[in-house]
């Protein structure tokens, strides 16, 4: 009888791990200008670039999304892992109901479901909690 309720309970646990293997990252290298090119520039522009840029995924959230457990404020999450189906953003700043489960991130399924609309405000539609 032990075994048939603690199998229940694993089936009835539906939650995923999360892969802390850090952010998709691009990194670019940069070196302007050439060297022997002469180029006009004007005031505020950088005179010279030199070395590597490196850029990662944020999730931006900018208006409040208010849940029936978890309260998102609008803030700019970092990526902290990803696999195949979805990426994972830090929960820091995500506010928990009362009844709600500690959270550990906010994962984004990678799925053509995820609007951008003319005002660059993402649009949510598959968004969860862990």
């Amino acid at each position: 009888m032990s075994k048939f309720i603690v199998l229940f309970f694993l089936i009835l646990s539906g939650c995923t791990t999360v892969p802390y293997n850090g952010a998709e990252t691009s990194v670019k290298q940069v070196n302007y200008p050439e060297i022997g090119k002469v180029n006009t520039i004007y005031v505020g522009d950088h005179l010279v670039q030199k070395g590597d840029i490196q850029e990662e995924n944020v999730l931006i959230v900018n208006q409040m999304i208010d849940g029936a457990l978890y309260d998102i404020p609008p803030l700019v999450y970092k990526q902290i892992g990803y696999n195949s189906k979805s990426d994972f953003y830090s929960s820091q700043g995500v506010v928990p109901g009362f009844l709600a489960d500690p959270i550990q991130a906010l994962m984004l399924d990678k799925s053509p479901n995820v609007l951008v609309n003319p005002n660059w405000t993402l649009l949510l539609e598959n968004f969860q909690t862990l």
